[in-house]
């Protein structure tokens, strides 16, 4: 009971601060300037019809405050990644409209990478009792596969990320448990965020469509992983998708 009530107080505190991220915001052009009602304030894309608005609101806004809207989008995806959440798959798009692909890309897989071990300590100090009475059967398949590749972990971890066997989420809970040390963790899925991308749906992007397809990862991982935050920089800013 008592890691469980100090999780949700973690997740309170940062669920708050996020929200104070996104409401007390500098003055600019676009937000704080009154042109919403009731000063709305950001929030997390949904759909691509939110992702599209929510980068015209940034990118202009980006003009007058760059290190703001780098403060938001940082909290924001450590936040997604640190509590498991999903979604990141439009974070990863917002992401090359924001910043370009090169540095879009870099902050993808740095923040991937900081979320995930923030995901692992939370679940080493607060949650290895709940994932392991919800999950058993999992956390006893991973056991073995790890103890059976324990003298190349590095290899299996990265061989986890390209292709899964179980949810990458899971992974980042169950890690702890596993005894898998931390810094094989974070570079394995440093690594691995570089050369699989994001999630296993992913999105085809052409001139002025996005379509949502199932991608095989095997294949093509690299290029739509690498590819996703250019395709949404060279789209300019998402401003003119046309979405189907």
């Amino acid at each position: 009971m008592r890691p469980l009530l100090g999780l949700l107080l973690v997740f309170v505190g940062c669920t708050f601060a996020l929200y104070l991220l996104s409401t007390r915001l500098p003055r600019g052009r676009t937000l704080g300037s009154g042109e919403e009602p009731g000063g709305r304030s950001l929030w997390f894309p949904s759909d691509l019809a939110e992702l599209r608005e929510l980068s015209e609101i940034l990118r202009e806004y980006r003009k007058e405050h760059q290190a703001y809207v780098l403060l938001l989008f940082c909290s924001a995806y450590l936040y997604k990644q640190g509590f498991a959440i999903p979604g990141s798959s439009f974070l990863n798009i917002l992401a090359g409209a924001l910043f370009g692909p090169w540095l879009g890309l870099l902050l993808c897989c740095v923040l991937t990478s900081v979320g995930a071990t923030c995901c692992y300590l939370l679940s080493s100090i607060f949650g290895k009792q709940l994932v392991v009475s919800y999950f058993p059967d999992k956390v006893s398949l991973l056991q073995r596969k790890v103890e059976e590749n324990r003298n190349s972990l590095f290899f299996f971890l990265l061989f986890l990320r390209l292709f899964p066997m179980t949810p990458n989420w899971f992974l980042n809970l169950s890690a702890p448990i596993l005894n898998i040390p931390i810094v094989q963790f974070f570079f394995s899925v440093l690594l691995g965020k570089k050369l699989a991308g994001s999630d296993p749906v992913q999105f085809y992007l052409c001139a002025d469509r996005l379509h949502p397809v199932n991608s095989d990862l095997s294949g093509c991982s690299f290029l739509l992983g690498n590819g996703l935050q250019a395709f949404g920089h060279c789209l300019g800013g998402l401003s003119s998708w046309n979405p189907h």
